[in-house]
């Protein structure tokens, strides 16, 4: 579905037509061609009324099969977007050329207006991202897992307490387990809990941004100039909901903060992000501690919308997965006692005993792709690939939904087939695709994966998954449907969980730890 706008909308695009073509000026001229563009431009808003605001994989792929390209051009009312459909294409240009490719966009409605310029998903590449980063990795790198795993295990042990003792709410469940990790990790508080303030409040945050990030939700995005409309123009409402999404952050950037902080003063702090960085600061790592100190409030409200929705995605996915294939829960289950058995529950150790359950990981990750299209890079310099002009400023954007079901790399990619990564043969790495590419990766895929990982022993240990029965013993077939935000999850199902042997009721009462 294209970009659709009302008729307020197209007066605020008239109105700001002339003041948008001034500020554009005179586009750089290139010997060489743009890449292929669909037909359809009209003048001013060029190709912005074909932008797809659903399915975008769907359409991106349809016009590089018409016009036999893997890497397509629009230009959006003077937003330049490059498509590209390939693995080999975006790996050339995102991390083979990454010192080109690894700033943002503007973002105008999620950065300018609504004030989330501190993130750093959506900061451009600068020192502030930099900062962000480097102090991620001082605590977090995948070389120190003493420093996530401990949390990450406490967290799961009480997940599955809490499955076993009102199944139904399963999928609130993962998503409390989830939040409460990031939060125990960033703010050393506990944050599981059903109906935690925090993490109704993170969610309402988060839900905002993501809203805004849909194709097509704000057209200001694609005309940054009518960011200057009052807000009592005809179409203008963008200010409002603009206004409404910076409260929320506001709050969601500072509450969980303090909380920590009195933690951290009363000695109940977990250990965490807060608490490792406040030693340093206080131990003279940093050069200039009160830059040091805002770079640690960013980075820990961004543990939570940078990989609570996505993780909480996989683990509905998995949980979906292993009821739609009993068979392959089967086989993950005989793995899962041979290593483990059934007197303990699953550790981290286990992890490299476990080859089937890690190829039925790395199939979830490809066969629902949390992230459908990954959010852009910016060019920040013109550049010539492939005989193609890709001009300063462009946004290239990955369709991670194609790349992850290529029948050419994938065979049979609409199914789920775990053993594709078990035949000896070389095949793509899925991850390397999911989590994004050069410079702007994923910091804490490990993280993510690690959190998947232990969730998904846990429930194979302990309960035998599949289909619910209704009153009348009819089998209910869950829903494969997924929704279309910039996360996709897989819209609500039931699920029986049921315990797999003797022990298992006893195993996860002493697991869980609610103090």
């Amino acid at each position: 579905m294209a970009f659709s706008p009302s008729l307020s909308d197209i007066g605020v695009v008239v109105v700001a037509s002339a003041v948008f073509l001034w500020l554009r000026g005179k586009s750089k001229r290139s010997e060489y061609p743009l890449p292929p563009s669909p037909p359809g431009a009209v003048p001013i808003l060029g190709h912005a009324l074909l932008i797809p605001t659903k399915k975008e994989w769907e359409t991106y792929e349809r016009w590089g099969k018409e016009l036999d390209t893997d890497i397509i051009y629009l230009n959006a009312a003077g937003t330049k977007l490059v498509i590209v459909n390939t693995v080999e294409t975006i790996q050339e240009l995102l991390d083979v050329r990454s010192a080109r490719y690894s700033s943002r966009g503007t973002f105008t409605m999620i950065n300018e207006l609504m004030g989330w310029d501190w993130s750093m998903p959506t900061l451009p590449y600068n020192d502030q991202w930099r900062d962000q980063r480097k102090m991620f990795a001082r605590y977090f790198s995948a070389s120190n897992p003493n420093a996530y795993q401990p949390q990450i295990l406490q967290v799961v042990r009480r997940f599955v307490h809490r499955v076993m003792e009102t199944p139904d709410d399963f999928m609130k469940h993962s998503r409390n387990m989830v939040g409460g990790i990031a939060f125990s990790l960033a703010y050393g508080i506990n944050a599981d809990k059903p109906n935690d303030p925090n993490i109704a409040l993170a969610d309402a945050a988060l839900n905002s941004v993501l809203e805004a990030l849909l194709p097509g939700k704000y057209l200001v995005d694609l005309m940054p100039v009518l960011k200057y409309v009052p807000t009592w123009f005809p179409g203008a409402h963008f200010h409002q909901d603009a206004l409404e999404g910076r409260k929320i952050m506001n709050r969601m950037r500072a509450e969980p903060y303090e909380q920590a902080q009195k933690a951290l003063a009363q000695g109940s702090s977990l250990p965490s992000l807060m608490s490792m960085a406040f030693d340093d600061i206080r131990d003279g790592f940093y050069k200039n501690p009160e830059k040091a100190e805002t770079t640690l409030k960013d980075l820990s409200a961004t543990f939570y919308g940078a990989g609570s929705d996505t993780t909480t995605a996989s683990i509905d996915n998995f949980i979906i997965a292993m009821i739609l294939h009993p068979e392959i829960q089967r086989k993950a289950q005989q793995e899962m006692d041979t290593v483990v058995g059934r007197d303990r529950l699953p550790e981290f150790t286990d992890e490299a005993k476990m080859p089937y359950l890690a190829a039925v990981i790395k199939e979830l990750v490809r066969w629902r792709p949390v992230s459908n299209i990954g959010l852009p890079h910016q060019c920040i310099e013109d550049d010539i690939y492939n005989g193609y002009f890709i001009p300063k400023g462009s946004l290239v954007i990955g369709n991670q939904r194609m790349m992850l079901h290529n029948p050419a790399v994938y065979p049979e990619p609409e199914k789920f087939i775990p053993e594709r990564f078990l035949t000896g043969e070389e095949i793509f790495n899925p991850y390397e695709i999911a989590f994004g590419f050069g410079r702007r990766t994923c910091p804490g895929f490990h993280m993510a994966l690690a959190t998947t990982f232990l969730t998904a022993a846990s429930l194979l240990s302990l309960f035998d998954l599949s289909k619910p029965v209704d009153e009348h013993g009819n089998v209910i077939e869950p829903s494969t449907e997924m929704t279309l935000g910039i996360t996709a999850h897989p819209v609500p199902f039931k699920c029986s969980f049921q315990l797999r042997h003797p022990r298992a009721e006893e195993l996860i009462r002493a697991g869980a730890n609610f103090e």
